[in-house]
């Protein structure tokens, strides 16, 4: 049985809506949310705000812990029981058993995760990472390959995993790389070196 329903409002638009002119976009945006594929688009934008390698690397490895959460997480949720994908999905050809289930979609809470991290330790220079995260939910969706309580789930799950790697490592270095982003972000805007020369009396 689904989690909700038999067939849950997200199932119902997928049957009734013919979607093939998004066959194409939909895959793009599948491929980009694969998690080895979210690892090298965050290495990617992290080099572009970044200066130096070093820099690259210290900003990406609590990313990284949180991504190896968040594939552990949607595992262990389905190795314990979740739910099967919708009709059709996963059947007897399937490889493995973990494949067959729904909840919580790995893909959705890799760039859940990815976009939460990149949004406060970057904060409006990530703002990139919000249309990946829109165009992936969007192609899970209309892909037919899950629920709509399993993209929520993944999308949660994701997003506190890297808030939560964020905050771990702010705390465990406090005056490491991604606390003096912090800082650099807070610091107020230069009022400038130029000031009005008074008039003369």
């Amino acid at each position: 049985m689904p989690p909700l329903s038999a067939q849950d409002a997200l199932s119902a638009v997928q049957r009734g809506v013919p979607w093939r002119w998004l066959d194409v976009p939909v895959a793009l945006a599948d491929v980009a949310s694969e998690p080895w594929v979210v690892v090298l688009l965050a290495l990617a934008l992290f080099a572009w705000l970044e200066y130096e390698v070093k820099d690259v690397v210290k900003a990406f490895l609590p990313l990284g812990v949180a991504l190896l959460a968040t594939i552990g997480v949607a595992l262990a949720a389905r190795a314990l029981g979740a739910v099967p994908r919708p009709v059709g999905e996963g059947g007897a050809g399937t490889a493995s058993l973990l494949l067959r289930q729904a909840f919580p979609t790995a893909k959705v809470g890799a760039v859940a995760a990815f976009t939460a991290y990149a949004l406060l330790a970057y904060g409006r220079r990530a703002r990139a990472t919000l249309v990946l995260a829109a165009a992936v939910a969007v192609a899970r969706a209309v892909s037919g390959t899950h629920w709509l309580a399993d993209l929520a789930g993944g999308a949660a799950a994701g997003a506190a995993l890297g808030a939560g790697a964020y905050a771990a490592a702010l705390r465990a270095w406090p005056r490491g790389h991604l606390a003096r982003l912090r800082g650099a972000r807070r610091r107020p805007p230069d009022a400038g070196e130029a000031v009005a020369e008074r008039p003369s009396a």
